[in-house]
């Protein structure tokens, strides 16, 4: 491959860390192969979980769903931003969140108020649902959608094994506000570390760039 020559294309542009030719080539790659208007590429799956988390502000006085069985970066991501992890059980089908169980949560253990939902034990405001596509199998993505969407929840997908993979020739890590997805070394393709956020929504886009480039203000 051209592995070699790319490498040392890189480091004679001068650009070998969080911009560059090779980034903007990359999430540009990224946009075509998922039909995604805004790509923002970060150092980890992790750190685009996390963005995407804080992106949509989730802090400290949220809980956000997930699903009981992930890789733990799934759940760190939720904890990094101080909210309080959901676990629910996951569909024996496709080894992703279960959309009965959501169902069942939603229905018996949430209120409305102020249009958003909220936990009826903690009296904490359910913002967001993360589910992780096992294996790069997808999940009922259709209809957890329909239940955040009903109950005012935000979806993250957590695509980081499902690069390739869609639903109804969708691409996974595009249904919901915003997904994200990983290059680690045990993933579809591997830059040996590496994440990105897709979204349609360029505020949050924006936002999200901003945050993954240490906050960076332009100045004259």
């Amino acid at each position: 491959g051209n592995e070699k020559k790319y490498l040392l294309e890189c480091i004679d542009s001068g650009f070998v860390s969080s911009v560059g030719e090779f980034v903007t080539r990359f999430e540009e790659a990224l946009k075509e192969k998922t039909k995604t208007r805004f790509v923002i590429a970060t150092n980890t799956g992790t750190a685009a979980l996390h963005i995407a988390l804080l992106a949509n502000g989730i802090d400290e006085n949220c809980e956000v769903i997930t699903q009981s069985i992930s890789f733990v970066a799934t759940a760190n991501a939720i904890a990094y931003t101080g909210a309080k992890p959901v676990f629910l059980d996951i569909d024996e089908n496709t080894l992703s969140l279960s959309p009965k169980a959501l169902e069942h949560f939603l229905e018996n253990q949430t209120y409305q108020k102020n249009g958003f939902s909220y936990n009826k034990t903690t009296h904490k405001l359910i913002k967001a649902c993360v589910i992780m596509h096992t294996f790069g199998l997808s999940a009922y993505i259709k209809a957890i959608k329909e239940l955040c969407e009903k109950y005012h929840i935000l979806l993250i997908e957590d695509a980081a094994e499902a690069l390739g993979s869609t639903y109804e020739n969708k691409a996974l890590g595009t249904f919901g506000k915003c997904g994200i997805l990983s290059f680690n070394g045990n993933k579809i393709i591997t830059g040996g570390c590496g994440g990105a956020i897709l979204s349609d929504d360029e505020n949050l886009a924006k936002l999200a760039r901003h945050l993954s480039t240490t906050a960076k203000i332009p100045h004259p």
